[in-house]
């Protein structure tokens, strides 16, 4: 199922008010630090005016073009395999640093290595459809920024792919 979009134009290109479908996550394996395969890892279900991430956080492999979405309003993110290039069978998840990131660490980065010496990830999926639930990116009460990232395993068995982390300071 596809989550429902009103669209709106927005400074960061199109903004979409959506919402991830609910569905239970798969058992298979991931090459991801985290073990976390359940909707439990994920963050609250919000509804928000999602963005797509662009800098290489958005990303595209085999054929996919995999989006980080980030909510503009109550602050989660999720991750998504477009609709035009999405295939029956395909992973999606999103992954959230489990610790605040340092206002040292930049907006966007590859390195599993700043999560990692900052306490770690949590997996939110996969998922086998085109979007994951939602991860907090922000947490307004403590002014904590989370780092987030989209990623992806294709159908076919071809390694998992993950985009860039993402800090929004937005």
């Amino acid at each position: 199922m596809i989550p429902a979009v009103v669209v709106i134009a927005g400074s960061l290109g199109v903004l979409g008010i959506t919402s991830p479908v609910n569905a239970s996550a798969t058992t298979a394996t991931s090459t991801q630090q985290s073990a976390a395969r359940t909707p439990s890892e994920c963050d609250n279900y919000s509804w928000d005016v999602f963005g797509r991430v662009g800098w290489g956080v958005s990303f595209s492999a085999y054929g996919r073009d995999v989006e980080l979405r980030n909510g503009r309003a109550f602050n989660h993110s999720f991750a998504a395999i477009t609709a035009a290039t999405y295939k029956t069978g395909d992973q999606v998840w999103a992954d959230r640093s489990l610790q605040a990131m340092p206002s040292s660490v930049p907006t966007h980065f590859y390195d599993d290595n700043i999560v990692r010496n900052n306490g770690g990830w949590k997996q939110c999926g996969p998922f086998t459809r085109a979007t994951s639930e939602q991860v907090m990116n922000w947490n307004t009460d403590t002014q904590h920024h989370f780092a987030v990232r989209a990623c992806m395993r294709p159908n076919d068995g071809r390694p998992s792919v993950c985009g860039e982390w993402y800090v929004d300071r937005s």
